[in-house]
């Protein structure tokens, strides 16, 4: 009939703009030196000027206090060989680390020294917090949402990409109520609804990787709120970047103001001392000499660290179109990072539901002659 034929249109419709997701460019606002032998795991800005920072491998884990501006590792404590570190998160002064198949988190102080030990029944991938909850990704398509106290989960999303899962969710970021998540081995950054687990944006990083010998796959998201600053990296990566989108972002918006515009001194934090012993027995600090990096083989083949990038040289998207910069919305939703592409595809859509509505008029005026 007209009315279900008519039904159809609108469902097609729907499943049409919805089915779109906004893909947003990078341009490039300023690049820091960044330490080659790190193999981020966790990145978080402290006082907008330092980065904490979470390494892997066996052997060569860390957590680590970084100048942003000239990237000396200001402050270092490794991890037992047993050990490979993976996410960090910040959360009321304490400092939460995963380590990836051990099933153990570490809570330490601004001094890196250790608070609390806990356990979980996944690998810990990336971690981020909502002011509410941990939020932990574990290599799946899953978000789990954590009770900081007790680091039971209260409850779980799926991440879907145009409702399909997607897996290998690494580093996480919350920022401006979404949850930003490099993809393992992708060189693009999901922005996720942690109500629904939707993707709504996604951030194409093309062209920013390094090239060379030992450089990793990209992973490594952290916001400045003070300044909107966003900042990514890779795992052995020699430069971070300070990048904005294009075009804007109503979910995240993006500062261009360079940091070396705002001349800060740098403070190092420091707590005061707690009953936590600075070199815990749980965590022996080994010297490099006594800790040799593990051979390909020693690593399971479903390893973050086993599949680098060779991406292009170049660390700004040039060639890239040039975007308005308002997106263009349907249904009160922006979903196009072009707006002639989704004029284009709202023409296309109507067209679609010209012919729809037609065979619907014809198959009518057929019944109608026939009664």
């Amino acid at each position: 009939s007209t009315q279900s034929t008519g039904g159809i249109s609108q469902l097609f419709f729907v499943y049409c703009v919805y089915l779109q997701v906004i893909t947003y460019r990078y341009n490039t606002v300023t690049e820091y030196a960044h330490d080659t032998q790190a193999f981020t795991q966790g990145l978080i800005v402290e006082n907008s000027t330092l980065f904490f920072e979470s390494t892997g491998l066996n052997g060569q884990s860390s957590i680590r206090l970084v100048d942003i501006q000239t990237g000396r590792v200001l402050r270092k404590m490794p991890l037992s060989n047993e050990y490979f570190g993976e996410g960090l998160t910040e959360w009321n002064g304490k400092l939460f680390q995963l380590t990836w198949r051990n099933s153990k988190g570490f809570v330490y102080n601004k001094n890196f020294e250790l608070l609390q030990q806990f356990d979980y029944s996944t690998e810990g991938w990336g971690i981020t917090h909502d002011g509410d909850h941990l939020i932990v990704s574990d290599g799946t398509d899953k978000l789990f949402f954590w009770n900081p106290n007790t680091f039971t989960t209260v409850r779980t999303v799926s991440v879907k990409l145009n409702g399909s899962p997607l897996r290998n969710l690494n580093e996480l970021e919350y920022i401006n109520g979404y949850v930003l998540a490099n993809v393992w081995n992708q060189n693009y950054i999901v922005i996720i609804s942690p109500t629904s687990g939707d993707v709504v944006g996604k951030i194409d990083l093309s062209g920013l990787a390094p090239t060379g010998s030992g450089v990793g796959v990209l992973n490594g998201i952290a916001y400045d709120a003070v300044h909107q600053r966003l900042f990514v990296t890779g795992k052995k990566w020699p430069k971070l970047y300070h990048i904005t989108l294009q075009p804007p972002s109503e979910f995240l918006v993006t500062s261009s103001v360079p940091l070396s515009s705002e001349p800060t001194e740098v403070t190092v934090p420091t707590q005061t001392p707690t009953n936590a012993s600075s070199s815990p027995s749980e965590l022996p600090a080994p010297s490099p000499s006594e800790s040799p990096a593990p051979s390909p083989s020693e690593l399971p083949a479903s390893s973050p660290p086993e599949l680098p990038t060779s991406s292009p040289s170049s660390s700004s998207p040039s060639g890239l179109p040039t975007y308005s910069p308002s997106s263009y919305v349907i249904l009160g939703y922006p979903r196009y990072a072009n707006k002639w592409e989704g004029i284009y595809i709202v023409c296309v859509i109507i067209a679609v539901l010209f012919v729809f509505s037609g065979i619907a008029y014809f198959s009518h005026l057929r019944l109608k002659s026939r009664s």
